[in-house]
């Protein structure tokens, strides 16, 4: 019997270990863990539908743009020859002067359609593509670098400055992670030039100096017909490229339940043949599309805070609610009992009725236990109140009696009291006066 009892506590303790085990092994899994963004120098994640940075690596870092320029170029050139894009340019003898680096080779007196000049510059990172186009639209690369700089700020990218409209290095040429992210999230919202960033190859028609030619996608993460060892499927666009001083730069986006992020990466560095810039984009867009979702932390429907009602025979008080469900867009790990807090600012203490539901009377705050800003909204009464007319009436004439107006009345009455018994004794003191002579 001792020896059967032996064995069963034996097996107790073993399965009690083996229940422990699993915990331990569920919880460690259940861990988010960042990606490590190894050999590059800058990277921004951010979401479009939210406007919010949701991984970032020295984003505001001044680093070299290298082949991202071309985004700006596409927006310009796209700009100045809107519903134009099946329009010729001829390459002239100005625009050959001044192709350099990485090019198609356009003959002098080419004719390009620009469609097809913004596949070669956006597909094949072509430059004498970005350099055509740059002379087309307005004249000279001066005028058109000019209209880039202008552009941007309008993106709110503030510390860009662009020089060439290729991305051939110039030391002034500078832009960050972050105001990158401005520029390619303004190409996601141009629906032709992001089509155009999606292709893996595009046939551009023959020419009156050439025949067709296939163009193939420099963005590994979208296309393996370059590269094998960098596709990935949830990747969609925007553009790649690189320069000796300003290292591999990819700029890429993913779509998952409803939700859009665009990934920037600069200055990625070679590492025994392996491209840093693509396998830190694949990683960072990964962890993103998985971990991150649009949480509700109240619903319109919640009472956010009670206010008294004055003037009314039948309400005491009425509750006031969010105007819209407050949403933000968090990590999954992010727990609502513990990293939640509410902060209501109302404008007013009181109600007085009678008033119709819809009144905005303050805003709703939500912060994480950091006190970052998560969400807000304003909060309104969403019930009418009548007044009661007795009570309504009586109010008013209280208001009324503490006004200054009421002041001032009764200062008039004590005016004309006062004046009219001065007067009625001045007048008492003549007839006295005329009684005596």
């Amino acid at each position: 019997m001792k020896s059967g009892n032996t064995h069963l506590r034996i097996l107790s303790l073993f399965f009690s270990f083996l229940f422990l085990l699993s915990a331990l092994i569920v919880s460690a899994s259940a861990e988010i863990q960042e990606p490590s963004a190894q050999g590059v120098d800058a990277v921004c994640v951010m979401n479009l539908e939210y406007g919010q940075t949701v991984y970032a690596q020295n984003e505001t870092k001044h680093l070299y743009p290298a082949s991202t320029a071309k985004l700006v170029t596409a927006l310009v050139a796209e700009k100045a020859f809107f519903g134009k894009l099946d329009q010729k340019i001829e390459i002239t003898s100005e625009m050959k002067n001044a192709f350099r680096g990485r090019c198609l080779g356009f003959a002098l007196g080419e004719r390009v359609t620009v469609e097809a000049l913004l596949h070669a510059m956006l597909v094949g990172g072509y430059n004498d593509a970005a350099i055509a186009l740059a002379f087309a639209s307005l004249g000279d690369l001066a005028s058109f670098c000019q209209e880039m700089n202008a552009l941007v700020l309008e993106l709110g990218a503030t510390e860009t400055h662009y020089t060439n409209p290729t991305g051939l290095h110039d030391p002034s040429m500078v832009t960050t992670a972050r105001d990158t992210a401005y520029i390619a999230r303004a190409i996601m919202q141009n629906e032709a030039l992001y089509a155009i960033t999606k292709k893996q190859k595009y046939v551009m028609p023959a020419t009156n100096k050439s025949g067709e030619w296939t163009i193939y996608s420099r963005n590994s993460l979208i296309s393996s017909i370059l590269e094998e060892d960098y596709y990935y499927s949830y990747a969609e666009g925007i553009h790649a490229g690189s320069t000796d001083e300003g290292g591999d730069c990819v700029v890429t986006s993913g779509r998952l339940d409803g939700l859009s992020y665009v990934c920037v990466v600069l200055g990625g560095k070679q590492d025994g043949g392996k491209n840093n810039a693509f396998l830190t984009a694949a990683s960072v867009l990964r962890y993103t599309l998985k971990n991150f979702s649009v949480q509700t932390l109240k619903t319109k429907k919640a009472e956010g805070a009670t206010l008294p009602v004055l003037y009314s025979a039948t309400v005491a008080e009425v509750a006031v609610h969010p105007k819209e469900d407050l949403t933000a867009l968090l990590r999954s790990d992010f727990d609502p009992k513990n990293d939640l807090a509410f902060e209501v600012s109302l404008t007013t203490d009181t109600m007085e009725a009678p008033f119709e539901g819809g009144i905005t009377v303050g805003r709703l705050y939500a912060r994480d236990k950091s006190g970052k800003l998560l969400a807000q909204t304003e909060l309104i009464v969403t019930e009418d109140v009548d007044a009661h007319g007795f009570l309504l009436f009586m109010a008013r004439v209280k208001n009324f009696v503490r006004s200054p107006i009421f002041f001032m009345v009764i200062l008039l009455i004590a005016a004309l009291i006062l004046g009219s018994v001065y007067y009625d004794k001045k007048r008492h003191r003549r007839r006295i006066r005329r009684i005596r002579r």
